[in-house]
């Protein structure tokens, strides 16, 4: 298989070969390493290792289950409404990060846009959790840090970032997030509205599962993008190559934590894991993604071809109908890929990094603003919406029997 020009340079900066001086070496900033290397480096690899080649046998069998709409699964359609309140924010957001275009460029169920949005209240916290890998991108880079910083700076609300272990699995890392919570809630009794992007989502909600004073501590969830229903790349990848990634950890300021992090977010894990827990703790929204092949980054590419031989609703990472929670709100989908919503990579300072993630333009602030403002007006109404979460129809009849 031939290599592009451009898989050529991402191979450079995954290895450190091409410096600024022209040395071989790691000489660039260490700000370029960490937020390209990892993924620079998996992506070309999959891509020249993998190419055009059919689907690998899937060698496991999964918790019965069924597909089944949203309605049926208990998941409540709030996609208008946050469609409105997205192109509201978005409105209101003007240049900063922009130019933005027409707001259905970035939502499916885009809306009217409100003129007079309130006050956003700052009687919540925010704690984005990132996903694989994500501590080990330089803070500018790092999981929604855009959106995050306006909305500590334009609203004067505490937003937060807290770097889980790169590899740990769900249950390591969710170990980790009670341990912050509850250090934090112990200096401060407002709650947080966490918000976990990719695999940052299965970890908070096993941290849900498995710690009391995280259910104290967090007043709501929000998923973006989340692999729920488990990842499908472990099975397009090859094996050696997800063993590879344990070396990419060298590139970057990551714990490896226990290194399950991959395997955790494997379909049978995540489907045991819904069979177990079918409801949700606490109310919990969500968010997906789905991107076509011209508006996907080229790094993502290879990925995204992988699964559209699966599905088409997808965004090069997780498919869109394996992302929702079941008793969850769906908030809708977003018209980009994986990394687009949740990465900021177009922020790099390096050519050639924006040049690798071509395709990441994309209001991350809207995005997040118009969840958060969704999320608290539930929080701070007087109606059932407040309460601890939908259930799934067949968990609703058997509690009821």
């Amino acid at each position: 298989m031939s290599v592009t020009t451009s898989e050529t340079a991402a191979r450079d900066v995954a290895t450190g070969v091409r410096g600024t001086s022209g040395r071989t070496g790691m000489s660039r900033s260490m700000t370029l390493g960490r937020a390209v290397a990892p993924w620079a480096a998996l992506a070309v690899a999959f891509l020249q290792t993998v190419g055009c080649a059919g689907l690998p046998r899937v060698t496991y069998s999964l918790p019965r289950t069924v597909l089944v709409p949203h309605a049926a699964a208990g998941i409540e359609d709030r996609s208008a409404e946050y469609g409105a309140m997205f192109c509201s924010v978005l409105g209101h957001v003007g240049a900063e990060g922009g130019p933005w275009g027409a707001c259905a460029d970035y939502i499916e169920t885009a809306g009217a846009a409100d003129p007079d949005l309130p006050v956003l209240s700052t009687d919540y916290r925010i704690l984005v959790i990132p996903g694989i890998l994500g501590q080990c991108f330089s803070p500018k880079l790092q999981t929604l840090s855009d959106a995050l910083a306006h909305l500590r700076e334009t609203h004067g609300l505490t937003a937060e970032y807290f770097d889980v272990p790169a590899l740990g699995s769900c249950e390591h890392n969710a170990g980790v997030i009670a341990s912050y919570l509850r250090e934090r809630i112990s200096t401060d009794a407002r709650k947080y509205i966490v918000v976990g992007y990719s695999k940052g989502g299965c970890d908070a909600m096993t941290a849900l599962v498995d710690f009391p004073e995280v259910r104290e501590a967090v007043a709501a969830l929000i998923t973006v993008a989340a692999p729920v229903g488990g990842s499908r790349l472990p099975d397009v990848t090859p094996k050696y190559m997800l063993r590879s990634v344990d070396r990419l950890m060298k590139l970057g300021h990551c714990e490896r934590g226990d290194g399950g992090g991959l395997e955790s977010v494997r379909r049978p894990v995540r489907q045991a894991f819904l069979r177990d827990h079918p409801g949700p703790i606490v109310p919990t929204y969500s968010l997906v993604a789905v991107s076509e092949e011209e508006s996907t980054t080229r790094l993502l590419k290879p990925f995204w071809r992988k699964l559209s031989r699966i599905s088409l609703d997808e965004d090069a990472q997780v498919i869109a109908s394996e992302g929702v929670p079941p008793g969850a709100r769906f908030l809708g989908v977003l018209r980009a890929d994986h990394w687009a919503i949740g990465m900021p990579f177009e922020l790099s300072e390096d050519a050639t990094t924006r040049k690798l993630f071509d395709q990441n333009h994309f209001p991350r602030i809207a995005l997040l603003e118009a969840a958060i403002r969704i999320v608290v007006a539930d929080l701070t109404a007087p109606s059932p919406r407040a309460d601890s979460g939908r259930r799934p129809p067949a968990v609703a009849a058997c509690a009821r029997r």
